[in-house]
């Protein structure tokens, strides 16, 4: 809206809408970096959800919402344009709200704990910048980045950093070049495909997904693996890579990974105790693992982000 631009100004800011969405009945609004920070760019809150919600209308407002899951998990429905869909939602999953589209949705939580999520409201108008920028014209309706749940580790890192920044006191600017990234990355793999959960498979593997989230620091088998998603550890393998893109083994051996990279950065724990936390069975197993993924040494990635 033009009339919450910096003066002299052109440049995409969010909605008033998405700062005064009443989320009331169904959740509780946390930080909100519009009021805290004054950033127009991207609107950034968190969102912790009631514990069950039944057929909840969410209107449509102009700017594409990114949604991003940090702890917690929740059984939604969703009713999107082939019907309603049905998804878990667990830490890390992503969600995506294009500009414009309202939804209708229920849920409830699972476990003892509500589940709490961050929500990056983009401008609309950046989706269309990007679209504009990548393929020299505005997308479609249907063509924007719509999707009830994807894993995006681009959009979890970009989320994260935002966040971090928020926690930091960042200005305005950084929270700009972060929207445009990630703008330009929601719109050169999501637009004009159809990303919404499919394959009764992959609904089916949910569970194998979430037991090997849960249990990374344990001696996790291909047996127990499948047995999670109720299938022989023989067609697990086959449906595991046609649904997620990589084999069990290679999936648990990367989010393995990723958890090492977040104990290191944000924690002192010695190497080998999140060695220990990640699975691996030694310090130097990590070492030989971590350094073949990302091209450096676990203590020399930490000295570089510290």
């Amino acid at each position: 809206m033009a009339d919450d631009r910096p003066a002299g100004s052109d440049r995409p800011v969010v909605s008033r809408a998405a700062v005064e969405l009443d989320q009331r009945g169904f959740g509780l609004r946390g930080f909100c970096s519009w009021h805290r920070l004054g950033w127009r760019s991207v609107l950034l809150r968190e969102f912790t959800a009631a514990p069950v919600a039944i057929d909840i209308d969410i209107p449509a407002i102009p700017d594409q919402l990114v949604a991003v899951v940090a702890s917690g998990r929740r059984a939604i429905e969703s009713r999107r344009p082939r019907g309603w869909e049905a998804v878990q939602f667990g830490p890390r999953s992503v969600s995506l709200t294009a500009p414009g589209r309202p939804g209708r949705v229920r849920w409830r939580c699972l476990g003892d704990s509500p589940q709490r999520a961050w929500h990056l409201h983009l401008p609309g108008a950046l989706i269309s910048e990007a679209a504009a920028h990548l393929y020299g014209r505005d997308l479609a309706a249907s063509d924007q980045p719509d999707a009830l749940m994807v894993e995006d580790e681009v959009v979890e890192a970009v989320v994260r950093g935002v966040v971090d920044a928020a926690a930091t006191g960042r200005d305005d600017a950084y929270a700009e070049t972060a929207g445009v990234f990630l703008a330009t990355h929601l719109v050169s793999r999501y637009a004009g495909r159809d990303v919404r959960m499919p394959s009764v498979g992959r609904r089916r593997l949910q569970p194998a997904i979430n037991y090997i989230r849960d249990n990374l620091h344990t001696d996790l088998s291909l047996t127990a693996m499948a047995a999670a998603a109720n299938v022989s550890k023989f067609h697990f393998v086959r449906v595991f890579k046609d649904a997620v893109g990589e084999t069990p083994v290679r999936y648990l051996t990367r989010q393995r990974l990723l958890r090492a990279r977040r104990l290191l950065a944000d924690t002192a724990l010695p190497v080998g105790e999140v060695a220990k936390r990640c699975g691996f069975v030694s310090g130097d197993r990590l070492l030989a693992a971590f350094t073949r993924e990302y091209g450096v040494s676990p203590s020399r990635f930490r000295s570089a982000r510290n």
